[in-house]
């Protein structure tokens, strides 16, 4: 389980919606949204977890070719801060899990401070 990968086709198409798809995917299954405290704010993050190496920095590739900026500690974990992000997230590539969808549009309508 540690090697999977996107196929060496899919990423050379250089097909926007592919990725946009497969990201969907792996959001919707090993994806999550919380938030995090910063001075008096919170800010959202959107973060997927993935054991495998080369499938972690495959879609950290992929996200910004999308015009994101996402952090990748280049082994397990990605993720996506702010609310530029998320609004950029939920216009481009949102989720098909009805749980998650409920959680990016209390996130999106939000501007939640303390």
């Amino acid at each position: 389980m540690n090697n999977i990968k996107i196929p060496k086709v899919i990423l050379e198409s250089r097909d926007k919606d592919i990725y946009r798809a497969i990201i969907r995917g792996l959001f919707d299954t090993d994806g999550c949204i919380h938030w995090v405290h910063k001075s008096s704010k919170e800010y959202p993050i959107i973060s997927i977890t993935i054991k495998s190496e080369e499938l972690i920095k495959q879609v950290t590739e992929m996200l910004k070719l999308l015009g994101f900026l996402p952090y990748s500690n280049n082994k397990s974990y990605i993720s996506l801060s702010g609310i530029v992000m998320l609004k950029k997230w939920t216009n481009e590539i949102n989720s098909n899990n009805p749980v998650k969808l409920i959680k990016l549009s209390r996130a999106s309508s939000s501007t939640r401070t303390e």
